[in-house]
């Protein structure tokens, strides 16, 4: 019992440690996403308020691979890649929002899907690349321009969180 009790005080103090190191302090600026101003979002990471930060410069990226899926391939399957050229460590969930450009504005298209809630994170200089199963999304057939929305922070329990988006389109 004592023996247990010891393994799970360190392992609690590694899991600490390990979540601290992985944070960081001061903000960059982001050309591959937006930035919100005190409006409230929805994420995987919850619903809080973010900070109004300037895009440029953040070295912070969000891609998508291939740009243009075939709605012919019943598959449509590609991949998305969280890219952190910045100097500081970020943190992020597994989850994604999915957006259409319609009418003039980015429309969210609600969607279910299982994804584990899961805080991962990266460190500078690395990139983390995620399964696109765009078929079991986009049910409805729909030509258009798309977007990928993910929100990342550099502190880990800081509320500023940084949208990172990724466009692509659908023929």
């Amino acid at each position: 019992m004592k023996k247990t009790l010891v393994i799970l005080s360190i392992s609690f103090k590694i899991a600490i440690f390990v979540f601290t190191v992985t944070g960081c302090h001061g903000h960059n600026n982001n050309k591959a996403g937006e930035i919100l101003a005190d409006t409230p979002i929805k994420s995987d990471m919850g619903i809080s308020k973010i900070q109004l930060l300037e895009q440029d410069d953040i070295g912070l990226k969000l891609e998508v691979t291939p740009k243009t899926f075939q709605l012919a391939d019943q598959t449509m399957t590609g991949e998305y890649s969280v890219i952190n050229e910045s100097s500081h460590a970020i943190s992020y969930g597994q989850g994604f929002d999915l957006e259409h450009f319609r009418d003039n504005e980015w429309k969210e298209i609600p969607f279910e899907m299982a994804i584990e809630d899961i805080a991962l994170g990266l460190n500078p200089d690395q990139s983390q690349t995620f399964p696109l199963m765009l078929s079991k999304i986009l049910t409805n057939g729909q030509v258009g321009k798309y977007r990928i929305v993910k929100y990342v922070k550099t502190k880990p329990n800081d509320k500023q969180k940084i949208k990172l988006t990724a466009e692509f389109s659908v023929e």
